[in-house]
């Protein structure tokens, strides 16, 4: 797992549209001012539900917010 400049990883159980995140762990770094590191460790943390549509992954966690990360797929 990436979290801006840190590395690390963590557990997770998936199931059903459900998700849990655990055991994260990254690197402490500091990443500047304008990072989203600790906003998306949070968001991770709080993890309840995902969905796959296409080449998009969306994590909603129990406060509502949501995460969309896409495969990026290359054309020659």
């Amino acid at each position: 797992m990436k979290a801006d400049c840190n590395g690390g990883g963590a557990s997770y159980k998936a199931d059903g549209g459900q998700i849990e995140v655990t055991k994260i762990f990254t690197t402490k770094m500091f990443c500047g001012e304008a990072s989203l590191d600790n906003k998306f460790l949070q968001n991770l943390e709080t993890a309840r539900t995902f969905i796959i549509e296409g080449y998009a992954l969306t994590i909603q966690g129990k406060n509502g917010e949501k995460m969309r990360f896409f495969k990026v797929v290359r054309q020659n």
